[in-house]
């Protein structure tokens, strides 16, 4: 993991998913991935109903960290 990849991943652990966790109480984590070099978000909420959670992946490659927390928002 590179500077930028690190810098990301940190900012996604704890500042983004702060601001979803004020935004949607349901949210229970969000984590910064790379798969075969393309960069994701996957969110994860608490699904009441069932006692289970479910994920949703957004592709943030080659987000600033502005416009990573945008793309992130906009799928919430």
């Amino acid at each position: 993991m590179n500077k930028a990849h690190e810098e990301k991943f940190n900012f996604t652990r704890h500042e983004l998913l702060a601001l979803l966790k004020e935004i949607d109480r349901d949210i229970i984590d969000a984590r910064y991935q790379i798969f075969s070099g393309e960069e994701f978000v996957e969110i994860q909420w608490l699904n009441h109903k069932k006692d289970t959670s479910y994920c949703k992946r957004i592709c943030v490659t080659a987000d600033s960290l502005k416009a990573l927390t945008i793309d992130v928002l906009k799928h919430i």
